[in-house]
């Protein structure tokens, strides 16, 4: 079996490559959302959530008190709720008051205790009604409970000066928390677990609309069976196509870190808004360049499979249905980096496509292991070079090539 010439598979790759760049909908996928999408929905995402928690924080709330005739200073203590109105609902069944707040009539129901407060000898229960998926609700349940607290401490000191006991009897030590990470660095913390997933699925979009259009798309127009009788054999055709997709899934790549970039040193002030402080994130240019160098063999991993797959299809809406269900088996691993308690095992490293999600976040908040790195890079390649050989069997076979 004679060898891939490398100047066959170059004419391939820029007759590809061309016809990429005749394609609005690839450059779309390839140039333009890699762009804009990650600063937009940095932007907006952060806009739009400060503004929320600002508007929920603003809100006037409904709070129904029952016996609180029984306890007045705690009455008087509920007063002092932030942006709250109590309204008297002495006497209401209870099965009535559950149905109030589950109408969001009233957003939560304190049940004030039979006895006083002031008397040491007793320890009462004072009841709060809320629902906590219901986030009015759980807002008054989170006011109440901050009343309530202030409302104990101060007990709590009156009881201690009647009894002539010191602080020390019901705080035997204090408690000091000295959080060594900057404001800069707990953002920075937030956006490393979420860039991996936008990083991952906007590699595969720039990867997918190619992959369709140089196989099941060729199908459509009939010029496929033009390329297999030009004097490139399977093989270098397989590998220039192969190659016009990798490119493409690559650009989509760097373009979507480079805008990250641009968009985390240009200012960040909307992040820190909500607390009036301008602040100002540094990405390392290593970690800038890890990350790429991770995206690289995932990369020709993504152009092998979606070659591989649409190549069966007999057109681009069918090719479309086949790689759909790829879409809903990346979103998971490709997540791992937003998952709570995920780590970078040596069983992470081995497993595709969570392997990079995870190194890549570990690499933005400098917590890189070499080696969990090291093995990343060669299991990613290993897949990168199976899935490689697989398509080029794949387009050795005149099923696949002539399905119509």
């Amino acid at each position: 079996m004679a060898l891939p010439r490398v100047e066959k598979i170059a004419a391939v790759w820029r007759k590809e490559l061309l016809d990429i760049v005749r394609d609005r909908r690839t450059l779309m996928s390839m140039i333009v959302v890699p762009i804009l999408l990650i600063p937009v929905m940095m932007i907006v995402g952060g806009v739009v959530a400060a503004s929320a928690m600002k508007s929920l924080e603003a809100k006037e709330l409904v709070i129904a008190t029952v016996d609180s005739q029984a306890s007045p200073r705690l009455f008087e203590a509920l007063q002092g709720v932030d942006q709250a109105t109590l309204v008297d609902y002495t006497g209401t069944p209870l099965d009535s008051l559950r149905a109030r707040i589950s109408d969001n009539w009233i957003q939560a129901a304190v049940i004030f205790p039979g006895v006083n407060l002031d008397d040491p000898s007793v320890q009462p229960t004072v009841t709060v009604m809320f629902r906590e998926d219901r986030e009015k609700s759980e807002l008054a349940n989170r006011r109440i409970n901050k009343t309530l607290d202030a409302f104990t401490d101060e007990l709590v000191s009156e009881r201690l000066v009647a009894f002539n006991a010191p602080e020390s009897v019901v705080t035997p030590f204090m408690i000091e928390e000295e959080n060594l990470a900057t404001d800069e660095q707990m953002i920075l913390m937030v956006l490393a677990s979420f860039l991996p997933y936008m990083l991952i699925l906007i590699t595969f979009t720039g990867a997918l609309y190619p992959a369709i259009d140089m196989t099941a798309g060729e199908k459509e127009r009939g010029t496929l069976e033009t390329l297999l009788a030009s004097p490139a054999s399977r093989l270098e055709i397989v590998f220039g196509k192969f190659l016009a997709v990798f490119s493409t899934a690559m650009v989509s790549g760097i373009l979507s870190v480079l805008s990250l970039t641009v968009a985390i040193v240009s200012g960040t002030s909307w992040l820190g808004s909500e607390i009036g402080q301008e602040l100002s994130l540094e990405i390392n240019a290593g970690a800038i360049l890890g990350a790429l160098s991770m995206m690289i063999p995932l990369a020709a991993l993504f152009a092998s499979i979606l070659l591989t797959v649409c190549v069966f299809a007999k057109s681009t809406r069918e090719a479309q249905s086949y790689v759909q269900p790829l879409v809903f088996l990346l979103i998971l691993p490709a997540m791992m980096s937003m998952m709570p308690g995920s780590e970078s095992t040596m069983g992470s490293a081995w497993t595709p496509v969570v392997n990079v999600s995870l190194a890549v976040e570990s690499l933005l908040t400098d917590q890189a292991d070499p080696t969990f790195i090291g093995i990343t890079l060669l299991s990613t390649t290993v897949y990168a070079l199976l899935g490689i050989l697989l398509t080029s069997r794949v387009f050795q076979k005149e099923t696949a090539l002539f399905r119509v």
